[in-house]
């Protein structure tokens, strides 16, 4: 079981990490035919992330603010609009 050790010491940097490849899934080429399932894969990721994020916060781990953190770059990352959606009209003055 010393490679179990091993992985639970690294449980600090995979939850940042997921949550960057969850949000890399979410703002991944908006009009790409893999949307559907990109959409349910970031979704997935949240849930791994938010559940590995009230763990830390109930056992009081030292990593409880960079998880914290993690997430809330995952849901603020996902609702921000995107450079090509994000068209503005020009007003008529």
């Amino acid at each position: 079981m010393e490679w179990f050790e091993h992985i639970a010491d690294s449980f600090v940097w995979f939850i940042p990490i997921a949550a960057l490849v969850g949000l890399w899934l979410a703002r991944f080429q908006p009009s790409s035919p893999w949307r559907g399932h990109m959409e349910k894969g970031f979704f997935a990721i949240l849930l791994l992330v938010a559940g590995g994020t009230l763990r830390t916060v109930m056992v009081n781990d030292p990593g409880w603010l960079l998880h914290t953190l993690s997430l809330g770059v995952m849901v603020i990352g996902a609702i921000c609009p995107t450079a090509s959606s994000n068209h503005f009209e020009s007003m008529d003055l």
